[in-house]
């Protein structure tokens, strides 16, 4: 049939063919990007301005340092206190030479002064011990001295014996509250004076009594 002999048949090219890019496409694209084409004239041109202000404001500080010129140098205030104070003695030199004079006359007139005063003697001192808790002893009585010191204490103690012998006991009251005793009719507790006795103890049965460093017991008398 006629169909069958008249077919078609489809083919596809896979050749490369040729592109062509639009440059107004390219820019868009460009644009769309995010990307900035500058052109490299404008930016030589913002160098060059920038070294001419550069160039400009060094000259104007140079120009600026030469018309105001070095700094002033100022003298020493030490320097010229010195050159003043020589200056006043070299104009004034006679009045200073004269109140000189007169404050060493004024001086060698109060040593002359001190030179005529009377000196007071100076009176030495004991040396200085080397313990001061080391103090002197007395000296040791000689013999003659020491056999009237042992005499004097022998008729001490006699003295006291022989008042000793006058104290009569006469009764005794000893309990749990209370001590006492009637010695020459008068009645005494413990720790009360006879003459020159004190009352040391009292017991049941006798009464001790002290003076100094003697002691004596004293008994009642029994009766016949």
């Amino acid at each position: 049939m006629s169909n069958q002999n008249n077919s078609s048949e489809t083919y596809t090219d896979d050749s490369p063919q040729a592109e062509t890019y639009d440059a107004s496409a390219g820019g868009d694209m460009a644009a769309e990007s995010g990307l900035i084409v500058q052109n490299s004239k404008s930016a030589n041109r913002t160098t060059v301005v920038m070294l001419g202000c550069l160039l400009i404001g060094a000259a104007a500080l140079y120009y600026m340092r030469l018309k105001a010129g070095p700094a002033p140098v100022s003298a020493n205030p030490t320097a010229k206190a010195a050159s003043a104070t020589i200056s006043g003695f070299l104009v004034d030199g006679g009045k200073s030479i004269h109140a000189i004079k007169t404050m060493i006359d004024s001086t060698q007139r109060v040593v002359e002064q001190f030179t005529r005063m009377p000196h007071a003697n100076l009176v030495e001192l004991d040396p200085q011990q080397d313990n001061p808790f080391d103090f002197p002893r007395p000296p040791k009585p000689k013999a003659d001295e020491q056999e009237e010191l042992r005499r004097k204490q022998e008729e001490q103690r006699k003295a006291i014996l022989a008042s000793a012998e006058r104290l009569s006991l006469q009764s005794i009251v000893h309990g749990a509250n209370v001590r006492a005793c009637m010695i020459n009719n008068t009645l005494y507790t413990e720790g009360q004076t006879v003459n020159e006795f004190t009352i040391e103890k009292i017991s049941s049965d006798s009464v001790v009594v002290r003076s100094g460093d003697l002691r004596f017991l004293l008994r009642m008398k029994q009766s016949r």
